[in-house]
This record gives C-alpha cells, sequence and structure tokens, in this order.
C-alpha cells in the first residue's frame, strides 16, 4: 500500500472514529437529562391508610410505602417534585367511618400534598363533613365544575403551585354524573357542570402565568379520554374514579391522560420535560 493510500485509509477510520463518539455522547446527554419536573400522583384510596394482604398474602398499598417512595423521588429531584391526588380520599375503611375523613387529610398533609381533586366519596356525608375534616389543611382542593345555584364554587377552581422555579396550574373536576352518586340529602343544592363545559369556561377566564396547566380528575377514564378530545389545550389529565390501572398513559391527540389504579396499590409517576418552544413531553409510569 503506498504511504498516501495509508495516510488516507487512517484519516478515514479517525473520522469514522470521532463520528461514533460524538454519536454516543448525544445519546448520553439525551438520556442523562434530567426531567424539568417530576408529578407523582394517586387515586382513590379509599381510607387505605395501611397496607393490606393481597390474595397471595404479599402487604400492598398503604401510605407509609407511598410515603418511603415520595421520600426517595424528594431525593433525588427535591423542589422539582410535585404529589397530587385525585380524588376518593374517603369512604371505604374503618378509618373513615371512625374519623370522618379528617385522618385521611392529615396523612397527605403529612405526605406534602399540593393540592386533591374533590371525589364524589368526600360528599358521602355531606359538603360540610368534608369541609370540617379539611380545616387546617396545608393543601387545597380543587374543583371548578361544583357550586351553589347563585354561581358560587364550593371549592377553589384550580391552584397555583411552585415546583423548583416552575409554576403548575392544577384544576380539578368531578364526575358529571354526581347526582347518581350522592342523594340529594348529602348533595344539598349543589350543582355540576358538565366538565368539558366549566374547563373552557376556566380556560377562557384571565389565568397567572403559569409553565404548565393541568387537570386533577375524578371522572374517569373514558370521560378523560372525551374531555381530552374535547378541550385539548390542556395538555395533561391525571385522573381519578374509576379505579383504572394503565400500562402505559392514554393519548388522546396532543393530551396524555393517567390514572394509577386504587387503594394505593399503584403510584403514578410523570417525568416532565420542556421543550424549547415551552410545550412539554411526558414519560409516564406506574410503580407498584
Amino acid at each position: 500500500m503506498r504511504i498516501e493510500d495509508a495516510m488516507h485509509s487512517r484519516r478515514r477510520r479517525f473520522a469514522v472514529l470521532a463520528l461514533l463518539l460524538a454519536l454516543a455522547g448525544a445519546a448520553f446527554g439525551a438520556e442523562a437529562r434530567r426531567p424539568d419536573l417530576v408529578i407523582a400522583h394517586t387515586n382513590d384510596l379509599h381510607a387505605h391508610y395501611r397496607s393490606f394482604p393481597d390474595r397471595d398474602g404479599a402487604l400492598r398499598g398503604g401510605l407509609a410505602r407511598i410515603a418511603w417512595r415520595l421520600g426517595e423521588l424528594r431525593a433525588e429531584h427535591g423542589e422539582r417534585l410535585l404529589y397530587l391526588d385525585a380524588g376518593d380520599l374517603f369512604a371505604g375503611t374503618p378509618f373513615y367511618h371512625f374519623y370522618r375523613g379528617s385522618l385521611g387529610i392529615a396523612l397527605m398533609d403529612r405526605l406534602g400534598c399540593g393540592a386533591m381533586a374533590l371525589g364524589n366519596h368526600e360528599l358521602d356525608d355531606g359538603y360540610l363533613n368534608f369541609l370540617r375534616a379539611r380545616v387546617g389543611a396545608r393543601f387545597p382542593t380543587v374543583c371548578a365544575n361544583l357550586g351553589f345555584p347563585d354561581g358560587e364554587p364550593l371549592l377553589p377552581e384550580s391552584a397555583l403551585l411552585a415546583a423548583g422555579d416552575l409554576r403548575v396550574e392544577v384544576v380539578g373536576l368531578i364526575a358529571a354524573e354526581l347526582p347518581e352518586l350522592v342523594g340529594e340529602a348529602a348533595r344539598g343544592e349543589l350543582l355540576v357542570r358538565p366538565p368539558a363545559q366549566a374547563l373552557r369556561e376556566w380556560l377562557a377566564a384571565a389565568r397567572p402565568a403559569a409553565d404548565l396547566r393541568l387537570v386533577l380528575s375524578h371522572c374517569g377514564l373514558e370521560a378523560d379520554s372525551a374531555l381530552a378530545a374535547a378541550v385539548p389545550e390542556i395538555p395533561l389529565i391525571i385522573g381519578g374514579h374509576s379505579h383504572s390501572f394503565l400500562r402505559e398513559p392514554r393519548r388522546v391527540g396532543p393530551v396524555t391522560v393517567c390514572q394509577a389504579g386504587c387503594y394505593g396499590y399503584n403510584l403514578g409517576v410523570l417525568e416532565c420535560y420542556r421543550r424549547a418552544d415551552a410545550s412539554w413531553d411526558f414519560a409516564w409510569r406506574s410503580e407498584p
């Protein structure tokens, strides 16, 4: 081989090697990118505050397991972690019947809950019982489509939460079939509006600046999917009510819909990555 050919071959090998190293570095950088925001979420705990044996005898659920995992996530992500609950914290075990919800609210406070959606079972003993149970709570319960005949809402429609330097606005919605789920004696004069209508009106109102807006819904998976199709401006719906165990999130157009089963079996973990154009990519998993 001539010297010129050997040098040319060597330069080609070095060029290929440099390209491979550059590609490997880019791939490593993509894999190593930390999420801009992490949202952990539960729904339909139904007063299952203690772990309980499953059919195979193994202990499942319980807030101690959730607290342990939240501690790990906070150690890893710091202020970028939010913990949300999509409602039906009440009703299901003697803990509720004895404490009428106040224990559940206190425990959610201890877990550092950022916001909670109102579930239908929070109204089983009347809305006044729920309001009494949450006296002193440090986190808001939000619901944009439930209120009194004069238009006064029962609860704040939404909450603006801080996650590090990000602002996350959370709007709550409850199932449209609430009158079929909660008797008139417990419901009182409360009126429920269609979730899509309430969400559109909420969006149309003057809103504070937020980096991400999401729905915290107690409407059920199919209703959430319909909501995503009707109001695609909100990119994320974290849901409850239907006790849906998902292997992967449901995608409806540009909207990601997720739910984490029930009774604390699973913890939903959503990694949120902000794009240069301020839109978001979501990677979701359900942790047993």
